[in-house]
């Protein structure tokens, strides 16, 4: 295979070059800004490669030498004086191990440039000056496309110690640099993971080789109990029924594998699928949930953990393929949206499955696995669901509902936030736990206002999830919006902080490429 062509040297102020081996680019460098926090901007500069095979960089980062966990394309920077700049916000009080590589336009991937060590800043004397760079080059093959980013090293050898960067500060203990939240990208021919870290960064990794029409419907929980969060990914129509299943371990990608779900006859008709997962025994492994369109009528699909190989979850309510059928109300003939959490704090998870084209927007609410997926009993309305009427402003019977679950408030117990289809002004739903009690009428709804103000007149569609992004042991809520609306999401504080806009004044984190739909996803 031909080699990506490196460029030969390069010049910078202040800081001394990287070498490169096989690379595309020749080196970068971090220089601290003078931001008085605890995650800090970086300044990397680099230098571009004469070759015209390379598209474009991707960032590699780690708390431990050539053990990348986190990695992120950034496509090709604009250049200025030559050089192409890149500013990254980095945690400073843990040590982080930085390298770079290049790919071209068929995914070829370059080994990894040499080390770069940031090291960490003690919170009581400050920072010193910016990173400096370390000796030596790293070697190595280059890798194929089609495959998933995260965790992969060149070969070859590093040399050369670093000294620490960044500017004058401290505070208190940070959250490390790690994706919380999982975001589905649609749109474009490569289906993309699109991660939202807790400083308000956004990366994402492939999943080409899997994907139907660049149509993704990621899902995280931890189903092997190793404390690191897996991810499960349904797809779009013609995609044969498939959910890919991706184990992490220490952050980076472990192994792919998928699970085949849905009958024969939906598999060759239609195939998307809507995943969700968690833990719905109280054993600490992850089960998965699978949700369908209309095809499969009023049914999802409950799989073990991956200790019985995701064998089909049979109980008094499900089949032995695992198929359950779900309370819908009569000629039901929409897609079916699962979501996972522990409403009522006992140690087991519950299943909220939301509704597609009813006539008012309709949520059930089933006990956990223990309980054998009955109606549970935070659910006082007298009804199979509970019906929210958020004043839609579309026609009556296209109502969607979309529910992400997830502790709001710290007492232990999940809330239910609810996103909705176009027309709903760009509002989500929040129900409190079943302990506190569900809404006892549609109308009886908190709502929360998102998007911006056009969008929200226009379209107004929303997909929300709930994650932990600041660490404080209560979730934020991130709302995203469809290809009307900028390709940005919006983030909210938890419940103790009045639900208040985080990360810019506003709440709206972008995501640098302009063609995307960005699509929030739980995280258990």
């Amino acid at each position: 295979m031909e080699v990506i062509t490196p460029l030969a040297s390069v010049g910078f102020t202040r800081r001394s070059q990287l070498a490169f081996l096989g690379l595309i680019v020749a080196g970068f460098v971090l220089a601290a800004s003078t931001a008085r926090a605890v995650v800090r901007e970086y300044e990397m500069v680099f230098g571009p490669s004469p070759s015209g095979q390379t598209i474009g960089y991707l960032i590699y980062v780690g708390f431990e030498s050539q053990n990348y966990f986190y990695n992120f394309d950034i496509g090709s920077p604009p250049a200025s004086g030559g050089t192409l700049v890149y500013s990254l916000d980095l945690e400073d009080s843990l040590d982080l191990y930085i390298a770079l590589a290049a790919y071209d336009e068929e995914g070829r991937v370059s080994p990894l440039s040499n080390e770069l060590v940031v090291e960490a800043i003690d919170p009581g004397t400050g920072g010193g000056g910016g990173g400096s760079t370390g000796g030596g080059s790293t070697g190595g093959g280059s890798t194929g496309g089609g495959s998933t980013g995260g965790g992969s090293t060149g070969g070859g050898s590093t040399g050369g110690g670093s000294t620490g960067g960044g500017s004058t500060g401290g505070g208190p203990a940070p959250t490390p640099l790690m994706a919380d939240l999982l975001l589905g990208v649609n749109g474009g021919s490569d289906g993309l993971v699109s991660m939202l870290a807790p400083n308000g960064g956004m990366a994402s990794m492939t999943m080409d080789s899997l994907a139907a029409a660049g149509d993704l419907r990621p899902t995280t929980c931890d189903l092997d109990g190793d404390g690191d969060r897996d991810l499960v990914i349904g797809f779009g129509r013609k995609s044969e029924g498939q959910v890919a299943i991706v184990f992490l371990e220490d952050g980076a990608v472990a192994s792919v594998s998928t699970l085949e779900t849905g009958t024969e006859d939906y598999r060759r008709k239609d195939g998307e699928t809507f995943p969700a997962c968690g833990d719905l025994d109280g054993d600490g492994l992850g089960e998965i949930v699978v949700g369908f369109d209309h095809r499969m009528e009023d049914r999802v699909q409950l799989f073990d953990d991956p200790n019985t190989g995701f064998a089909p979850l049979v109980s008094v309510r499900s089949d032995a393929r695992g198929l359950l059928r779900v309370p819908t109300p009569q000629k039901f003939k929409g897609e079916l949206h699962p979501a996972v959490g522990d409403v009522d704090g006992d140690g087991r998870d519950e299943l909220v499955v939301g509704m597609g084209k009813t006539r008012f927007g309709h949520l059930v609410v089933l006990d956990d696995a223990g309980a054998d997926f009955g109606l549970h009993m935070g659910n006082r309305t007298g009804e199979p669901w509970l019906t929210l009427d958020i004043g839609l402003r579309s026609a009556r019977g296209r109502y969607e509902t979309f529910p992400a679950l997830g502790d709001l408030d710290g007492d232990g117990r999940d809330e239910i936030v609810v996103s909705f289809t176009r027309g709903s002004g760009a509002r989500v739903a929040l129900l409190d736990d079943a302990v506190d009690g569900f809404p006892a009428t549609p109308t009886s709804l908190y709502t929360l206002q998102t998007g911006r103000d056009r969008y929200a007149r226009k379209n107004g569609e929303t997909r929300a999830a709930i994650a932990d992004l600041d660490g404080d042991g209560m979730d934020e809520i991130v709302v995203g919006f469809s290809k009307r609306a900028a390709n940005e999401v919006q983030v909210f504080d938890d419940v103790m902080q009045a639900l208040r806009p985080m990360h810019t004044a506003d709440g709206f984190v972008t995501s640098p490429d302009p063609n995307v739909e960005i699509v929030p996803a739980p995280t258990r």
